[in-house]
């Protein structure tokens, strides 16, 4: 028990200096390491682009997550991913909340879900890099983020990270806050190996950040 309290402690504490280094940043502009998930270049065999820009926050798990999610500022546009028709627009009874479905020319769906606000309806034809909506956080959701997912036959979901660009890394002058995912903050790692796919690398003058995809996490 004296363990679990003294790392939650630590937890609460490093939220709290992160909130507090964010509040800096809103009142002085910053040189900050952002995630840059927009890339024109398509990956070999794929024909689909990053839906939006943020942090991948969470990973594809089959039957259980079957998505990626990427987390961004309200009102973070959101682009198709691919050409096609809108097939769904409206509200998700099942955690989506505000959500697009679009079917493109070779059968594939893609889905958009928790957005905040959707900018096409059901029916229309919408072009590769349209801007179709912008990120929220409506149905089930702790913080503003993109749910997408991608259906290759479209009926069994797949891992888009399998279909899109490989993700890139820009230093960006923002403004605002990167907002905190309300997730439990896991041990840090001083491991620079990958056993699995490495998902996202970059460096700062004074961090090196890496993401990798072990076992499907």
């Amino acid at each position: 028990m004296k363990k679990v309290n003294i790392y939650r402690f630590c937890n609460y504490a490093l939220m709290a200096l992160i909130s507090f280094y964010l509040v800096l940043n809103k009142v002085t502009p910053a040189l900050t390491q952002t995630v840059s998930l927009i890339n024109p270049a398509l990956a070999p065999g794929s024909s689909l682009i990053w839906p939006t820009q943020g942090i991948f926050s969470q990973g594809f798990r089959k039957y259980e997550h079957e998505g990626i999610d990427i987390a961004g500022a309200k009102g973070t546009p959101i682009l198709a991913a691919a050409a096609g028709t809108v097939v769904k627009a409206g509200w998700d009874n099942w955690g989506l909340g505000n959500f697009l479905e679009i079917k493109h020319l070779n059968g594939s769906v893609t889905v958009y879900g928790h957005n905040s606000r959707l900018l096409v309806s059901k029916g229309q034809q919408v072009k590769q890099g349209q801007i179709i909506a912008e990120i929220g956080s409506t149905g089930n959701s702790s913080a503003p983020h993109l749910h997408f997912e991608f259906y290759p036959d479209g009926r069994l979901a797949s891992n888009p990270l399998s279909f899109l660009p490989s993700a890139t890394t820009a230093k960006t002058r923002i403004n605002q806050p990167v907002p905190l995912i309300s997730k439990p903050l896991l041990p840090v790692s001083n491991n620079t190996e990958c056993n699995g796919t490495t998902v996202i690398t970059g460096e700062t003058a004074t961090v090196s950040i890496k993401v990798c995809e072990e076992n499907q996490q």
